[in-house]
């Protein structure tokens, strides 16, 4: 097997997949696991290896494939991600859903699309495989709540401008080089002259909007917030990766290789400095990310605003141009990717059981539900760096190597999302899982088999990376040598740095312990009384108003209200772009009046400047 015929068998089964679905949804989810599964067993063989494949679009033009250590750790982690959503959807869709059969068959074409973008030894076959994507995922996105067609319009528009920007470098590369594989850019980088950084723009800017990255993020609530439950964790677990990977490309791959095979250097720390504006934009999305996700009431949306930071994190490592930094950065995509999924999947599984994403509505689901608690409660765990978790692992990186080369203010932009984490990953935890359990849910049941099963895959994925990070940063070892650049020196457990030496088994134990402790001095000296859900409001009384407005009296309504009320007044880019709208929607209301109103001087207006203009060009 091949990426080529990986490919074709994915467009192919799409088909049989959306017929099988239409008798039998679980069926045709089955069938979509399976796939996948088979897919990242031959990827996953490849490791260290490069593996070219192609196949014949039409006389004379080419889709070029490659597996190399370059791209596989993105072919590895979105492979493992969209199994586990699979296999998450094959109880986790409701069997009333209409539209069912034609998700299986989108999201089959989301898979055929991540083995192009991510698999792509030329920008055409990148670009095609990238738009495929973008349109099955807006129509999955429009299969969503009572909004989604708006979020999912929006969530075009948005992808359209990133495409447009994307085939803009895409025609100055074969302009100045005359051609776009990816060996013949790397071998002529040199020739693109002072238009490789206008090439490197376009791309970064196309994977900034992608990627949901302040501040081109404005689709990323909406979309998130609207878009199915399951497809929610595709969309942050997966697709905004697209984003981070093309960044990838523009910031480290192709300068890093070429000036590598030039013989001008061994290692990518020479071009830090050219990349610090990029860097510091990164710890910006985190700065903004993360207040943006304190003040948020659905739990999608919060989870869509942690993803704006974390976005961040990625940009920043990958940007910021040393061997730890770009590991760091490589491993968050990782990181986020499980953490995204944990979090995603454990609300759409709170969200089949109660109805609502809503925190004010839930509470004490602890008891009712432990498999969804225990992985939303590790994916905080990693999302917020705390070890042994994987996300400390990346987050410990990127902070050695901004500490060690001097850099303390996109250190504290880094630090203050971890701390900030803190408190948006705990709000749901708090809300959803812990305090009272309302009347509604007491008959609550913890969700099915099938999608039990796929959050055990990714908490075992989340503690299986942060206790032995070799596992993780193995294969960016191989990515960094195979760039030319002297990699970062890794064990199965530890993680060693200019400054100091990370041994994760030793955290592992000295957390096990204190955690231990602590549980044992809870248990021995905690004094707690149970109390229903309002008695801590009404001093066991229940008052009348509590009948008609419950919610009123829910201890999660305005839960960070004296944090958010610090940044009402702050500026906000959001409405800077509806203000922006709103001028130019008057310009077009403005002319419209002017050319197609009962008066006819907009046409003579347009006959006058025509004519002037012929005799002004006569005349010069």
């Amino acid at each position: 097997m091949t990426l080529a015929n990986m490919v074709i068998i994915g467009v192919l089964l799409a088909v049989v997949i959306y017929l099988v679905s239409k008798f039998s949804w679980k069926l045709g989810n089955g069938v979509l696991s399976l796939l996948i599964l088979v897919s990242g067993i031959y990827i996953y063989g490849a490791e260290g290896k490069t593996l070219n494949s192609s196949f014949e679009l039409f006389r004379g033009m080419k889709l070029t494939f490659a597996i190399s250590p370059f791209n596989w750790p993105f072919l590895m982690i979105g492979t493992f991600a969209l199994f586990v959503v699979a296999l998450f959807s094959i109880q986790g869709l409701k069997k009333g859903y209409k539209n069912i059969a034609a998700f299986n068959f989108l999201s089959t074409l989301i898979f055929v699309s991540l083995i192009g973008v991510f698999g792509a030894a030329d920008f055409l076959t990148l670009f095609i495989f990238w738009e495929l994507m973008t349109w099955t995922s807006f129509f999955i996105v429009s299969m969503g709540k009572k909004n989604a067609r708006k979020a999912a319009l929006l969530y075009l528009f948005m992808s359209m401008i990133s495409a447009y920007f994307m085939i803009s470098a895409i025609f100055l590369i074969e302009k100045k080089i005359g051609a776009i594989d990816f060996a013949s850019i790397i071998a002529n980088y040199g020739s693109l002259g002072h238009a490789k950084i206008l090439v490197a723009l376009y791309l970064i800017i196309a994977g900034l909007i992608k990627g949901g990255v302040y501040p081109l993020h404005i689709w990323l609530r909406s979309t998130h917030g609207n878009a199915p439950n399951v497809f929610s964790a595709v969309l942050s677990g997966i697709l905004i990766k697209y984003g981070s990977y093309i960044v990838y490309l523009a910031v480290i791959f192709f300068p890093v290789l070429a000036y590598s095979k030039a013989g001008l250097g061994s290692s990518v720390l020479g071009f830090a400095p050219k990349n610090l504006l990029l860097a510091y934009l990164g710890g910006l999305s985190i700065m903004v990310g993360t207040v943006s996700a304190i003040v948020q009431n659905d739990a999608k949306k919060l989870v869509a605003f942690s993803s704006v930071s974390h976005a961040g994190y990625i940009v920043l490592g990958v940007s910021y141009g040393s061997a730890m930094a770009l590991a760091g950065g490589i491993a968050h995509i990782w990181v986020h990717a499980l953490t995204a999924l944990g979090m995603f999947l454990s609300i759409a599984a709170v969200y089949t059981v109660t109805g609502t994403t809503n925190m004010d509505e839930m509470g004490g689901l602890v008891k009712r539900m432990p498999v969804t608690f225990t992985t939303y409660l590790v994916a905080i765990i990693s999302l917020a760096g705390i070890p042994p978790l994987a996300g400390f692992v990346s987050k410990w990186m990127i902070y050695q190597s901004l500490i060690s080369h001097g850099n303390y203010v996109l250190a504290f932009m880094a630090f203050f999302g971890s701390v900030g984490s803190f408190m948006y990953v705990f709000r749901p935890l708090a809300t959803i899982f812990l305090g009272q359990l309302p009347n509604q849910y007491k008959d609550a049941k913890e969700v099915p088999f099938f999608m039990q099963l796929a959050m055990l895959l990714v908490t075992l994925a989340t503690i299986g990376f942060g206790m032995f990070p070799g596992l993780m940063l193995k294969p960016i070892v191989l990515l960094e040598r195979s760039l030319g650049m002297v990699p970062i020196k890794i064990s199965l457990r530890s993680v060693y740095s200019s400054l100091t030496q990370l041994n994760m088994g030793l955290t592992s134990v000295v957390f096990g312990i204190g955690f231990i402790f602590a549980l044992i001095f809870f248990y021995l000296f905690a004094k707690s009384t149970k109390v229903q859900q309002h008695e801590q409001y009404t001093a066991g009384e229940i008052a009348p108003e509590i009948i008609n407005t419950p919610e009123m009296y829910h201890y999660a309504k305005n839960y960070y209200k004296p944090f958010s009320r610090i940044f009402e007044k702050w500026p906000s880019i959001e409405n800077g772009y509806r203000n922006v709208a709103k001028y130019i929607s008057k310009l077009f209301n403005i002319l419209d009046e002017f050319f197609y109103g009962e008066s006819i001087n907009g046409f003579v207006w347009i006959a006058v400047i025509t004519i002037t203009t012929i005799i002004i060009v006569r005349w010069f």
